[in-house]
């Protein structure tokens, strides 16, 4: 039996349930997980970080790859139904990723101005450029990209199994990892719109041979998997220490070359993975997108409550705590710790506030409804 995609050629349909995949719900834990772990990061501005210190940046570098991946590989579930429109989905994406995302980038906006104002600083001016650093220098980059990604996906769809089509996707995404070393444009994976196209690919191209590359992975025996993705990890690590010692933008940039393999081993070992990652108090199909959005502001006004906290007790009267803490914090084991931490913390409010909007009317603005 064969089911098509719209616009597509036909496609082997699952036996399985559309719902339910266990690699998807241990992708989308794992990928927030990464996501929110990254962005309590305490010391990524440190031009000198310990080895240890980048080998953990390094090991989280898989999750935004990753959940490009499952994306696709959701849609794919979706369009196998008959009842699939392309731009009643298209719609449905806007509606339950882009509003939320519009309320919290209008809250957090909110608040850098309202800190501007109190400190006497707000300019006119000013606000076009707060709009762009918020909407591309904070975690909430991944939504435009995703949404223009998508758009791109669903218009070359008739193109998908094409040769030409991952050859060409695939060539963009390693452009973005060469570029880090040329710097033909700015190597930051926020503007990288076309950097992620191969990985939706991949997701559809995963849906398509799912029972496949499960049989085959699950046959591969554990020591090669923990081997390859231990070799991964040190290339991803090598790399982004080599792009600090060149003066990189972003040295742990999700599209270097290295973290693309890495990511591509670790979805291996996500697909052979036999158990529930997610514990129990977490819903990650209801929460994970709730706390991607909840997470940046719960990190951003708890670094500006610590920076003023320590600017009243005059052990820093520059605001620049969050720019020197290989200073104040010599020790990488103890900023490691600090790191871990503040990332228990937020991510544990993140998830609570994002449970508590969900009970009520305004479950809509973390993705629910």
């Amino acid at each position: 039996m064969q089911k098509s995609f719209a616009g597509s050629r036909s496609v082997p349909a699952h036996p399985q349930r559309t719902e339910g995949y266990l690699f998807v719900d241990n992708a989308r834990f794992l990928s927030i997980v990464c996501i929110v772990l990254l962005h309590t990061n305490w010391f990524e501005v440190d031009p000198t970080p310990s080895l240890l210190e980048s080998a953990i940046v390094a090991l989280r570098g898989f999750g935004i790859l990753t959940f490009f991946v499952i994306t696709a590989f959701l849609m794919a579930s979706k369009m196998q139904k008959p009842q699939f429109r392309v731009l009643e989905y298209y719609r449905d994406r806007v509606n339950r990723i882009g509003k939320p995302y519009l309320v919290w980038l209008a809250i957090l906006l909110s608040i850098t101005f309202a800190r501007l104002i109190s400190l006497g600083k707000f300019r006119l001016i000013d606000i076009p450029l707060e709009i762009w650093h918020t909407t591309f220098f904070t975690a909430f980059w991944y939504i435009p990209v995703l949404l223009f990604s998508l758009a791109v996906m669903l218009l070359l769809r008739q193109h998908w199994w094409k040769p030409w089509f991952p050859a060409a996707a695939l060539g963009a995404s390693v452009v973005y990892g060469v570029n880090q070393y040329y710097q033909w444009f700015t190597p930051i994976h926020s503007f990288a719109f076309f950097g992620f196209l191969f990985y939706m690919w991949l997701g559809l191209w995963l849906y398509r041979n799912l029972e496949r590359v499960q049989a085959w992975v699950l046959a591969l025996p554990w020591w090669k998997v923990l081997a390859a993705t231990t070799l991964g990890l040190i290339l991803a690590t090598a790399e982004a220490r080599l792009l600090i010692h060149l003066g990189s933008l972003n040295p742990y940039d999700g599209l270097r070359i290295s973290n693309q393999i890495y990511a591509l081993i670790c979805l291996l070992v996500i697909l052979k993975l036999p158990w529930r990652l997610a514990p129990s108090f977490v819903d990650v199909r209801k929460d994970s997108y709730g706390i991607h959005l909840v997470q940046v502001l719960i990190n951003t006004l708890g670094k500006s409550a610590i920076t003023l906290a320590l600017f009243a007790l005059g052990l820093d009267r520059s605001f620049t705590f969050f720019d020197r803490v290989p200073d104040y914090v010599p020790n990488p084991l103890v900023r490691i710790a600090i790191w871990f931490s503040w990332f228990v913390l937020v991510y544990g409010i993140s998830l609570w506030i994002t449970q508590q909007i969900r009970r009520t009317r305004l479950a809509w603005i973390v993705g629910g409804g």
